[in-house]
């Protein structure tokens, strides 16, 4: 028997995706309902009462079973799972949600908003590390339930992959890799960022600043250092900016391209370093590039990139000292 994790913040439709799942005829429990939880004051809220899970667990027979909650021991439980599938949604999908809902009062007051808002900064991130599958949850309930029944039906274990027309995103081979803080989380290789970006560089190959904006993270924090001294950029439109001015039908003219790439993440950050160049009238210039991204609704933004020249130490150093005593 198959038994799948279903968790995420308040208002991503866990209860409205097993509702789904029992009419497809799986087995189903929700740990908001009944007494699957309990009262926890070191925790500041409720928790899974380990022995009934573990019994709930425990059991080989019959259907899939999928299992949804949110909870601080959830994770003690991981190794038990043959997938913890993580629904998510912007914060304004969720609260148009739960202001909506009839069948769960959780979320109608001011002070419980604040604390939705306060997860899914906090807590969902530290969710999305371990889980080994993201879903969309803001897409309609019957593609979410559909990508969960996939999952059920997959006879493999700990599946990292889904079907080919899926958009639930497999997050990690191993479950038990990222269960504990003792033994730390492992960054892994990322074939998907250095993907990323190839089609970011060949997108300034085609001047498209349209798919290089769509492909630059709009938080406040984002970053784009140049080699020139002047070219340091703040903030998304800065950025585009900079990368229309640098496209080959921009003002510098130039072309980039990129020769090898080695990216990896960590949960929903990632980072690239690689070797490339900078064309312009028909001279080619090596040049090193680096990126970190964060994971923003399924999709790879680069929040921070660095493209520069090498310049050997001898060269730069000696018209520092030039006229020195």
């Amino acid at each position: 028997m198959r038994r799948i994790l279903v968790t995420g913040m308040s208002g991503t439709g866990k209860s409205s995706a097993l509702e789904g799942l029992l009419l497809l005829g799986f087995r189903t429990i929700d740990t908001d309902e009944g007494d699957w939880t309990e009262w926890s004051d070191a925790e500041g809220g409720y928790v899974w009462r380990e022995e009934r899970i573990a019994e709930l667990l425990a059991g080989e027979d019959g259907p899939c079973m999928y299992v949804a909650g949110t909870v601080s021991n959830q994770g003690r439980f991981y190794d038990r799972f043959d997938a913890v599938v993580l629904l998510s949604a912007p914060a304004n999908v969720l609260l148009t949600r739960i202001r909506r809902r009839t069948t769960n009062p959780y979320g109608k007051t001011a002070r419980q908003r604040e604390f939705v808002l306060r997860d899914l900064a906090e807590v969902e991130p530290l969710i999305r590390r371990t889980c080994t599958h993201e879903i969309d949850a803001a897409q309609p309930l019957a593609d979410v339930v559909a990508q969960l029944a996939e999952l059920g039906r997959d006879a493999s274990p700990r599946s990292s992959s889904v079907g080919a027309n899926s958009t639930a995103k497999p997050r990690t081979s191993r479950i038990a890799q990222t269960t504990t803080k003792k033994e730390g989380i492992v960054p892994e290789r990322s074939p998907e960022i250095e993907q990323v970006l190839r089609d970011t560089l060949d997108a300034m190959v085609r001047s498209d600043a349209d798919e290089i904006g769509r492909r630059t993270s709009r938080d406040g924090c984002v970053l784009s250092i140049g080699s020139d001294p002047g070219e340091w950029a703040e903030g998304h439109d800065q950025i585009v900016r900079l990368f229309r001015e640098s496209t080959p039908e921009g003002e510098f003219g130039v072309r980039v391209g990129l020769d090898d790439v080695k990216a990896f993440r960590e949960g929903s950050v990632g980072w690239a370093a690689g070797h490339g160049y900078f064309e312009m009238e028909g001279r080619r210039v090596p040049v090193r590039l680096t990126a970190v991204l964060h994971q923003e609704t399924g999709d790879w933004k680069a929040v921070q990139t660095h493209a520069s020249i090498g310049v050997p130490n001898e060269q730069m150093l000696d018209p520092m000292f030039q006229g020195g005593g």
